[in-house]
């Protein structure tokens, strides 16, 4: 079981540890090197009735924005590329995918779900 507090402090870790400094593949078809993020957290991201739609669970009342902020995109002006983490009052941690409103990139691979994982294993292992 995760509180906010923690998720956060487990996400900050995972991203100093893992991936600052380093070139990660954030789509199948777009790489950049890691130098700066913001972790924003909010209560009300994605609306109820349109969770289903991006994958998000229903009950998630926390939202955590990682948002990388030195990712360039020359093709479509994309300024940052971010992923979505959720906690619900149960303390489970989830993933859901941005709507595209918020004008944000979000990866279509493998990065969200693997960096799910380390946040996961990191809080299992350090709770």
């Amino acid at each position: 079981m995760a509180t906010d507090k923690i998720l956060k402090q487990a996400i900050k870790n995972v991203l100093d540890a893992e991936y600052v400094g380093k070139e990660i593949q954030f789509t199948e078809t777009w790489g950049f090197k890691v130098e700066s993020y913001n972790i924003r957290t909010r209560s009300r991201f994605i609306p109820k009735k349109e969770r289903e739609d991006y994958g998000c669970d229903a009950e998630a009342n926390k939202f955590f924005i990682v948002e990388f902020n030195n990712a360039k995109k020359e093709e479509d002006a994309t300024d940052s590329a971010a992923i979505c983490l959720t906690l619900n009052p149960k303390g489970e941690v989830g993933t859901t995918t941005i709507p595209c409103d918020y004008e944000i990139e979000y990866p279509y691979s493998d990065f969200d779900t693997n960096f799910f994982d380390k946040v996961i294993t990191y809080i299992a292992n350090n709770l």
